[in-house]
């Protein structure tokens, strides 16, 4: 095998796993608004609290994932400075809102690699 043999597999492999992380970041963000923030947001309007507001860029999905993740209890936060929809999350939750981050941040690093290489 060749040096032009070898930078081909491994720009097709790059290309293959951008392709399937971000097929996996559309998924995770359907599945973690479908069931998790639509359940979450019906809870919080019950107790009349307000929902999150939208994240710097617009993107409340994010916001609701990123609340989930860095409030848990092993971080020492104290209770009144948790986040209110820690109260209405179950750990399934958590496991949508980790699927999400990841694969959004996964695709946010190959993809653009990817198109570099095409």
């Amino acid at each position: 095998m060749t040096e032009t043999d070898a930078w081909g597999y491994w720009d097709k492999q790059i290309i293959f796993a951008a392709f399937y992380v971000a097929i996996s970041a559309m998924l995770a963000w359907l599945t973690f608004a479908r069931l998790s923030i639509a359940r979450i947001a019906k809870k919080m309007n019950a107790a009349g609290l307000p929902p999150l507001d939208w994240g710097p860029n617009g993107n409340r999905v994010p916001e609701y994932a990123r609340e989930i993740l860095k409030t848990k209890k092993g971080f020492n936060t104290p209770v009144q400075l948790r986040s209110p929809v820690l109260r209405f999350a179950t750990p399934k939750d958590w496991y949508l809102a980790l699927w999400l981050l990841v694969s959004l941040y996964g695709s946010m690093a190959l993809v653009p690699l990817a198109l570099l290489l095409c």
